[in-house]
Parts: C-alpha cells; sequence; structure tokens
C-alpha cells in the first residue's frame, strides 16, 4: 500500500498541466462535446495569466455549459459547475447567476429542495449581481410554490434593492408577492376578520399605498360571503369593472386556495391575466370584457417576451394558470358557457403549440403538473401531458420527428391536445404558417409600451428576437458559410 501511494504522488507529480495552446488548439478545432474531460482537467489547474490575455474564461464556461446542456449530460453539467466552484471560485461568483439557474431548474424538477437552497443562495447574497438573471430564479421558485425560500429571499433582498439606483422598478416583484402573503396570513389568521388598520400598516412596510375603498373591498373579498351573481354583474355596469373585479380576485383567490394555490401564485396568474383584460375596459358586459380570442391571446404571450432573457416560464404559467380562471368565472356564472368554451378551445390550441414548439425545455416549467388538476382539463389529458413534460428532461434537441416518436404513447391518449402539439411541434419548418413560434422567433416586435410592456408592431418587420440560446461555438455558422460559428462569425 505505502509503495502504491508513493507511485500514485509520484505520478501526481510528474504530472504536465495542460498548456494554454494546446487547451486553445482543441477548443478552437475539435467539437466541444467531445473535449470535455479535457476541459475539466484544464480548468482543475490555476490558470495562467496568458489565458485571461488571450480569452475570455466566462464566454469559454457558458459554451461548455451549453453543449452539455443541450446534449442533455445534466451529470456532466453538475460536474463542470463543481469544478468551477472548486477550482476558480473567482470566475464562479462571476458566473454563478447563470451556472446556478440550471441548479435551480434541476433541483426543482426533483424536488431536491435543500440542493434548490444551496444554489438559491449566492442570488441572495449578490441580488444586484444580475438583478434580471435573480428574477428568473425567483420566479421559478414561486411558480413552485416553495414559499420558505420565497421568504427568505423577500427578507434578505427587499431593502437591498429598494436602496439600489440601478434598479428600474425597484423590489416591484417582491413586494408584490410580500403582498399577497400578507393577505393569506391575515386570512388565515384572523379566520373570519381582518382589521383594515393593521392590513394597510403591513401593505406600506412593502410601499403599497392603497386607498380606503380598495383597502374594504379586499377584506370584504376574503372575509365575507360572495356577492350574487346579479349584483356583481350590476356593480361591473355601474363602476365599469373596478370594484367588481377586486371582489372578484379575492374570491378568486379563496378559489384557489382550496385547491392548495398559496395566494401568491394564484394571485400572479391573475394579475397578469387582468393586463390582457384591460383593452376591453369598454365592455358592458362581463362577457365582453372576459372574451379572448386566440389571436389576442397570442399577441399579448408574445408581448412578454423579453429581448435578452427567455420568458418561457412565465408564459407556460399564465396559459396553463388561465384554464382555472375561466372555471372559477364559469362557475360563479359570471361569464356564459359559450364564452367558456370559446376560451378553454383558445387555451387548448396555443397550450398544444407551446408544447410541441418548446418539448425539449418543458421539464423546466413541469410545476403546473405540481398544481391541481383544472375542472375542466380531463384525466387523460392532464396526466399524458404530465408525462410529456418529465420524459422531456431526456428529449433532445432533435428534429421534431424524433421527438414526435419519442412521445407517441402520449400523444395516441391525450386527446384533441395532440394535433395542437403535433402543429406546433411542426411549425419548426421552414414553411409553416404563421403560429406562435414564427411570432416569437421570426416576427414582427415592435416597442415598450407606457407601463414597460412589450408590445408587437404588426407594420414593422424587425430582424428575429433571440430566446433560445445563443449559437454554439461548435455549431454551423448561421451565415450559411458552412463553418463552425467559433471559426467564422465567432471569431473574437
Amino acid at each position: 500500500m505505502i509503495l502504491l501511494q508513493i507511485l500514485v504522488d509520484l505520478f501526481t507529480f510528474t504530472k504536465k498541466n495542460m498548456t494554454v495552446e494546446e487547451f486553445s488548439d482543441k477548443y478552437e478545432n475539435e467539437d466541444t462535446l467531445e473535449i470535455f474531460d479535457e476541459t475539466c482537467e484544464f480548468f482543475s489547474q490555476e490558470l495562467p495569466q496568458e489565458f485571461f490575455d488571450d480569452w475570455d474564461p466566462i464566454d469559454i464556461i457558458l459554451d461548455i455549459m451549453e453543449s452539455q446542456e443541450k446534449a442533455k449530460n445534466f451529470d456532466n453539467v453538475i460536474k463542470f459547475i463543481d469544478i468551477i466552484q472548486e477550482y476558480q471560485p473567482d470566475l464562479y461568483k462571476e458566473s454563478f447567476v447563470y451556472l446556478n439557474e440550471f441548479l435551480v431548474e434541476y433541483y426543482c424538477f426533483y424536488q431536491d429542495v435543500s440542493k434548490v437552497d444551496e444554489a438559491l443562495s449566492l442570488y441572495i447574497g449578490k441580488p444586484l449581481h444580475d438583478y434580471d438573471q435573480y428574477l428568473q430564479v425567483y420566479n421559478t421558485i414561486q411558480f413552485y410554490q416553495h414559499t420558505e425560500l420565497l421568504k427568505r429571499a423577500i427578507a434578505e433582498t427587499y431593502d437591498i434593492v429598494r436602496r439600489s439606483d440601478f434598479i428600474y422598478d425597484g423590489p416591484f416583484d417582491l413586494a408584490v408577492t410580500k403582498h399577497f402573503m400578507i393577505l393569506q396570513d391575515l386570512f388565515e389568521d384572523k379566520k373570519g376578520s381582518i382589521d383594515k388598520v393593521e392590513l394597510s400598516a403591513k401593505l406600506e412596510e412593502y410601499d403599497f399605498e392603497v386607498s380606503d375603498i380598495i383597502l374594504s373591498l379586499i377584506i370584504e373579498s376574503l372575509t365575507q360571503s360572495k356577492l350574487s351573481t346579479n349584483e356583481l354583474k350590476a356593480m361591473f355596469i355601474k363602476d365599469k369593472g373596478a370594484a367588481s373585479m377586486v371582489l372578484l380576485r379575492g374570491y378568486f383567490l379563496r378559489y384557489m386556495y382550496e385547491r392548495d394555490f398559496e395566494f401568491y401564485l394564484s394571485g400572479y396568474i391573475w394579475d397578469k391575466m387582468l393586463k390582457l383584460w384591460e383593452k376591453n375596459t369598454k365592455a358592458e358586459t362581463y362577457d365582453s370584457y372576459f372574451s379572448v380570442t386566440t389571436a389576442s391571446f397570442e399577441k399579448y404571450l408574445v408581448g412578454l417576451m423579453d429581448i435578452f432573457v427567455s420568458n418561457k416560464p412565465e408564459i407556460i404559467t399564465i396559459l396553463w394558470g388561465s384554464v382555472y380562471i375561466y372555471d372559477f368565472l364559469h362557475k360563479l356564472e359570471i361569464i356564459s358557457t359559450e364564452v367558456y368554451q370559446d376560451f378553454l378551445k383558445t387555451s387548448q390550441e396555443l397550450k398544444g403549440n407551446v408544447i410541441g414548439l418548446y418539448t425539449p425545455d418543458l421539464w423546466r416549467s413541469n410545476y403546473v403538473h405540481h398544481w391541481m388538476k383544472p375542472d375542466s382539463v380531463s384525466e387523460d389529458e392532464f396526466r399524458e401531458e404530465h408525462n410529456i413534460f418529465t420524459k422531456s428532461i431526456s428529449f433532445k434537441f432533435d428534429d421534431f420527428s424524433v421527438i414526435r416518436d419519442k412521445m407517441s404513447e402520449e400523444l395516441s391518449k391525450i386527446g384533441a391536445l395532440a394535433d395542437y402539439i403535433i402543429k406546433g411541434g411542426e411549425s419548426r419548418t421552414e414553411n409553416a404558417d404563421s403560429s406562435l413560434y414564427d411570432n416569437i422567433f421570426n416576427n414582427n416586435v415592435g416597442r415598450f409600451d407606457d407601463d414597460g410592456l412589450y408590445q408587437l408592431d404588426e407594420a414593422k418587420h424587425l430582424e428575429p428576437v433571440r430566446i433560445e440560446p445563443k449559437v454554439g461555438r461548435n455549431d454551423p455558422c448561421p451565415c450559411g458559410s458552412g463553418k463552425k460559428y467559433k471559426k467564422c462569425c465567432g471569431k473574437g
């Protein structure tokens, strides 16, 4: 044993570190996937200054991460993150906002809360390092309803963000979550009564100034018996929906609470849909106000896409969550069966398109199947859709025909949704008709409106907005030269 240890130590001592020139040659000329072990070896040593002079190490780290994620080599992704964290702590501190985003999504998928907490900690410690990325991770935690982690994030970062001069809306997203937490705590604690002064004081701590009338309506919606449908309709006609919408939101929070939804999640869904309904402010009836066409809903969802970060989880949350709202409205007889059925058809079409378009990434949004099944969705559809989301963690970014074969069993059992999924997947083809995919990936995006919402401009055709991962350094160059991207337009 002693001799063996001496030989191991001798080998370790005499082993020659990979030089920058050797690594650069491999990185530039070989497939990133094929040199993963060599890359791990290179980053496991002290990096010489000449490497930093010649390369952007963060770019290489993200390139390696991207190639392994795309290949669904998630064990390698985690291994590489561990290496960067252990051997390159300074680089890890600079790049953690991208590396740990994967860890949060991955461990949320597997419901490993302790690992999620660990990956979240750096964001909480440095929320201003990249606040947009922090909010991406924050939303993932919110959609999975990891309430204790959210409370910790708000408690430790709210004041830091509020004092910053560089965050446009300040800690608004955190404040909204806290607002709904306050409402739920009072709803649960008081069991039928909420003190208006106490509620107002708690909200003011998070910069919410709410009028006395609205406070009264909020309390009424959470503590008193629901008004009749006729009373709500009369109120809608009288005030063009303002008061009745506050009441309906409160009723919806209670409705979803019975289905194991936290107030902050159901409130998030309601408030996002409210932006869509607000275009119907001149409506004289609830049916007109809540009517949504496929085209208008699609346009609204596309308008949520951010130029700089992917908002696919937000789109999925709103689209899947909206079904609960329309179940609720129909159950209260606020909307007619005709409006209700039209919406269900619209939501199913758009959901199918999204499933077909984003199949390999659906696992990142599997929280929608941790939610209780909506009343209007059949057991078969909910189960088979869940199976597709779960299996997607192993689906590579192949042609849709390959992916379609891998989920053929689910498609055969999922019902009418199958046709929309196939349509969405096939819309990736060059000659596809205009669709959600076409709008998002190739389309007519225009401007931010006064509320900060990105609006489509149908009169202009701008350059595509990239929301998918950037072109990999080893992918074919999009310019059509036939060369690898890193040897062509990606040089330098």
